[in-house]
């Protein structure tokens, strides 16, 4: 079972495949009603919301100049993640061991690369100008990051380097941003 793909099951009928789609649909239910920590999932709130005229200001601005940052040789979509899951997960304690788990599942893993880039910004604390250089120190170690992965992990017949910038970006305050080639893959 993984968000956004479903159930992914076998049995000898239909009806049993079925039935046993149901039962694991139910039992993730119940464990997630068993589990849930409240206020407390994602270890609780470490950036207390911004006001949505002040997150939009701010994406207005940043928008344009990070996607000329991560488009650098060939453009890209951008699809910005803003809803209150999103901005409860970025701006929580835990975002950062989290993210740095990396992807899900091999779909993800191709679209996504490894793992998003956090960006380590106080939306209370700091400028826009301030964001724009952790974004630039961040990408420069992702970059560096992903090239070093790649080459400890490749192989004779490896296909080339793919385009070292983050796939997804998340910012607190403000959400998660995901770029792709086209608006169907920056999802």
């Amino acid at each position: 079972m993984i968000g956004r793909h479903g159930v992914i099951n076998w049995a000898e009928s239909e009806q049993e495949c079925y039935e046993w789609t149901v039962e694991i649909i139910q039992k993730a239910d119940q464990y997630l009603a068993q589990h849930d920590k409240g206020e407390m999932t994602f270890g609780g709130i470490r950036y207390p919301e911004l006001n949505e005229a002040t997150r939009r200001a701010a994406l207005v601005e940043i928008l344009p100049w990070l996607r000329c940052q991560v488009s650098s040789d060939k453009r890209l979509f951008a699809t910005v993640q803003d809803d209150k899951m999103m901005r409860y997960f970025v701006n929580s304690e835990d975002v950062v061991r989290l993210s740095e788990l990396g992807t899900s599942c091999p779909d993800h893993f191709l679209r996504n690369k490894i793992k998003p880039m956090y960006v380590p910004w106080n939306p209370h604390h700091q400028s826009l100008d301030a964001l724009k250089e952790l974004i630039l120190e961040g990408l420069d170690r992702y970059r560096q990051n992903y090239s070093a992965y790649y080459e400890r992990c490749k192989h004779d017949d490896s296909p080339a380097l793919r385009n070292t910038n983050p796939s997804v970006v998340l910012i607190p305050g403000l959400g998660m941003i995901a770029w792709g080639k086209t608006r169907v893959r920056a999802v």
